[in-house]
């Protein structure tokens, strides 16, 4: 009989390792640290470039670290120094992937580029100097598209990059002072004419065809871009220092808001990863358990956690009270932190789900191993997902928003190593690509975003510690539960998933579809009817791209990501900066600076984002079952109306 003990527990000694090697390699690394040396891997494979990049991304990190330390009087020059060559290193290569796009991507980056760049070296606008970085774009554009100007799209693109053109370099070539401003706009709308009437000539066209091979330099395009884009920052930083370094300073705080978008994507993503977690714990406890042992732990466990929670969190007879105070329970609830006692509040009920939906499935002798391991996945994932909601929102709560942050060298370097290596490995996990275009676009995103901290941080500004914080919190707000109900939905019901790149084109078609209502009129009404039409054109468009959901869970997860793009967006309205379209910015402008009727944080928040999400799978899945033009229409109409009517009584207009 000793022996026989003593065999068990070498077995369970044995089976606990077993666990936790499988842990340590499946959870810890092959799904999350190795994405992240999976990506420098990759980089230092591309050659040249991408050993550059790792470089900078290394050299950056530390020279921010000690930088954010100085004393003010010597911040000023070496902040703005660090962030022109940080700044200078992302666009080239930005640059370097927009000439492996098509003309019309190519268009939307260059844009972006001049929108960034050219404010920091405000003080040469007007010089013949400004005009060296749309040149430079303008004649890779142009290669760009006699390359591929088959297509229509290129077409178009190219035409928008000649109208920029126009646009920016009209007072480079000093014509503001031959043209009077009444003819303006007229005169710049001509001038990008004349470059794409000049520049789609036959002989310009096979000129530039001969030349295409320059894009296939990826190395000699960088140098040049560091060259031209090093040049106009330097020169402008020379020439007014203290005039650039406010202008780079306002520069990094105005694409703090294109971050914002990485850190809605961190605070969703954890509670995605407590699903998945919770399901390999559950999973591996299943190893060590028979069916037969669980069908007895599990209930009993639940009744144990339900009895605790209920005790710790609320009201008991007196009796009990005396009871628990004398054994010391009492005082050790007293000690629990605010972010621990609301999810144990919260999550009584829950965990009293669970216990009872159990009693009725082992009533109805359903009590099986799949139902048992689903409820586990449940009972477990939610109250950590509750938790980490709860810490999210506290420290949100606690944050110093003075710009006294207060960090010693230690801490800021684990603040920024963290978030760069947290976007390295979640993009590396996303994209999966050996793509060096791929490659070099990620490397730009990580460069540009530690020039940003580094330039934000040093100037003892409180935007980026507050934004991460609150967009973090957001995104476990109106992201995190959603997608931890999918990646339940995926481990549970082994539910088909829906390519990434498929749900954020819903999720960011649903967001436009807001922004589009918000522009006509930020509150509740009839304007609502246009959404599913647009919803209706995201769907079209994606299924010109060889994308159709099934008739089953795929179509309600896709038309749950639209319709959460719109709800979230509707909820929490952003300014995304349209270039040369100075009528949609000032129209966002609008309803960002007038109070709005948003319920944050109330229940009104989850029935608009619940109604809405039911709304738009239901959308969805009618459009992929039922295909027809007639039945198509009827949806657009039926929904149309449903969340009007649904907005007008939960969230009624001002």
């Amino acid at each position: 009989m000793q022996n026989q003990n003593q065999k068990s527990r070498e077995n369970f000694i044995i089976v606990f390792f077993r666990i936790l090697k499988t842990y340590t390699k499946e959870i810890l690394w092959e799904k999350n640290e190795k994405q992240g040396f999976s990506f420098i891997r990759k980089l230092w494979d591309t050659g040249f470039l991408g050993k550059t990049a790792l470089f900078l991304l290394l050299a950056l990190l530390i020279c921010s670290v000690r930088l954010i330390h100085l004393p003010g009087s010597q911040y000023s020059n070496c902040t703005s120094m660090l962030g022109i060559v940080g700044m200078v290193a992302a666009f080239s290569y930005l640059t370097d992937y927009g000439t492996h796009q098509s003309s019309l991507l190519f268009f939307i980056i260059a844009a972006y580029l001049c929108w960034f760049l050219l404010p920091a070296g405000i003080n040469l606008a007007g010089t013949l100097f400004s005009s060296f970085p749309v040149l430079w774009l303008t004649a890779l554009g142009w290669l760009n598209f006699t390359r591929n100007q088959k297509k229509q799209q290129d077409q178009f693109g190219f035409l928008l990059l000649c109208l920029g053109a126009g646009q920016l370099l009209f007072r480079s070539f000093g014509l503001d002072h031959w043209i009077p401003d009444l003819y303006s706009l007229y005169a710049r709308i001509i001038l990008g004419i004349l470059f794409w009437l000049i520049l789609t000539e036959k002989r310009l066209i096979k000129f530039s065809t001969k030349s295409n091979f320059i894009l296939e330099k990826g190395l000699l395009i960088f140098l040049l871009s560091v060259l031209i884009y090093g040049s106009f920052l330097f020169y402008s930083f020379f020439k007014d220092r203290a005039s650039t370094t406010e202008n780079i300073l306002l520069t990094m705080q105005q694409a703090l808001g294109f971050a914002d978008i990485f850190w809605f994507w961190i605070g969703w993503s954890v509670l995605a990863g407590i699903i998945k977690l919770s399901e390999f714990g559950v999973r591996q406890s299943e190893l060590i358990f028979s069916l037969k042992w669980l069908k007895i732990m599990s209930p009993v466990l639940w009744g144990i956690s339900l009895t605790f929670c209920w005790i710790s969190t609320h009201q008991i007879p007196m009796t009990s009270l005396s009871f628990l105070k004398r054994i010391g329970f009492l005082e050790w609830t007293y000690s629990w932190t605010d972010p621990f006692y609301f999810s144990v509040y919260y999550f009584t009920w829950l965990n009293a789900a669970v216990f009872v939906f159990s009693l009725i499935l082992a009533v109805m002798k359903r009590l099986t191993l799949k139902s048992i391991r689903i409820l586990n996945i449940f009972w477990i994932g939610s109250f950590f997902c509750i938790f980490s909601f709860y810490q999210s929102m506290f420290q949100m709560n606690e944050l110093d928003v003075t710009g006294n942050q207060s960090m010693n060298a230690w801490t800021s370097f684990l603040l920024i190593g963290g978030i760069l290596w947290q976007l390295a490995k979640n993009g590396n996990s996303h994209w999966m690509s050996d793509s060096k275009p791929i490659l070099f676009l990620l490397s730009s995103v990580l460069i540009f975003m530690i020039s940003m901290i580094a330039v934000t941080l040093g100037a003892n500004q409180p935007d980026f510690v507050s934004q991460h914080t609150f967009y973090s919190f957001m995104g476990t707000l109106f992201l995190g539960f959603p997608l931890a109900i999918y990646a339940m939905l995926q481990q549970t019901l082994e539910v088909k998933p829906v390519s990434g790149k498929f749900l954020r084109f819903y999720f960011l078609a649903g967001c436009i579809s807001a922004m589009v209502c918000l522009m006509i009129n930020p509150f509740s009404g009839l304007h609502l009817i246009l959404t599913p039409v647009l919803w209706g054109a995201a769907i079209w468009i994606i299924q010109k791209k060889a994308f159709i959901p099934d008739r089953g869970w795929q179509s309600i997860i896709s038309g749950a990501a639209l319709s959460l793009g719109f709800s979230t967006f509707w909820l929490s309205p952003e300014y995304i900066p349209i270039p040369f379209f100075s009528i949609i910015n000032r129209l966002q402008l609008r309803y960002l600076t007038i109070p709005l009727n948003r319920p944050l944080l109330l229940p009104q928040q989850f029935y608009l984002t619940i109604g809405a999400a039911v709304i738009g799978a239901f959308f969805v899945w009618f459009w992929t079952r039922l295909p027809s033009k007639i039945t198509k229409i009827l949806n657009v109409i039926i929904s149309s109306l449903t969340l009007w009517l649904f907005f007008a009584l939960i969230l009624p207009a001002a």
